[in-house]
């Protein structure tokens, strides 16, 4: 599955539309930082050289280490990073990505922006369907037991459900943190 987006705290980097989205919406970078950024996302807990950088983001460009220098910066107030928490400098070395980075998919982005709108206001999912091919995603198992201290079970046999399925790799299986934004609401399946 090719990856849509790299998702680090608060932040999604879309790497089709080549924009940062945060809480507060879209952030403005230029090219090169959000190059920069991106090469940084893609090697997390792992020092990344300024050399590294620059044949990554300016190939067959000569650049000074002035040009990193300012990408980073630029990158670090995009995602309010002023205390180096994610990207840590590291002297003499180059630069080190320490946020947890996960790949997203179209289709696991796409179901996180329904379940943030809710199902009535989505749009037509054709278009999306036929990009990424067949997919399938697993709802929450409802517990009809009544006791919520059992919901560990319907859970659990849910995410057990979905890591069977993930070992198909002809299925594109949407990811458990997706789907169970819909755990507790009912939807007429029309």
């Amino acid at each position: 599955m090719s990856q849509n987006s790299l998702r680090f705290g608060p932040f999604t980097l879309e790497l089709q539309r080549l924009c940062l989205r945060g809480s507060s919406g879209e952030k403005e970078l230029r090219p090169k930082t959000f190059e920069v950024l991106r090469s940084l996302a893609e090697h997390p807990s792992r020092v990344v050289s300024k050399e590294e950088l620059i044949a990554a983001v300016w190939p067959h460009v000569i650049v000074t280490d002035d040009s990193v220098i300012r990408c980073v910066g630029e990158a670090r107030r995009a995602i309010n990073d002023g205390g180096q928490t994610i990207i840590r400098t590291v002297p003499r070395r180059g630069y080190l990505f320490q946020a947890e980075v996960s790949t997203v998919s179209k289709t696991a982005d796409y179901l996180d922006q329904v379940a943030g709108r809710g199902l009535a206001h989505a749009p037509e999912s054709a278009e999306l369907a036929s990009s990424v091919g067949p997919s399938i995603v697993v709802l929450p198992l409802a517990n009809l037991a009544g006791d919520t201290q059992d919901d560990y079970l319907s859970d659990g046999i849910t995410e057990d459900i979905i890591t069977e399925l993930a070992r198909f790799s002809e299925l594109r299986v949407i990811a458990r943190h997706s789907s169970f934004h819909y755990k507790g609401t009912t939807t007429d399946a029309d």
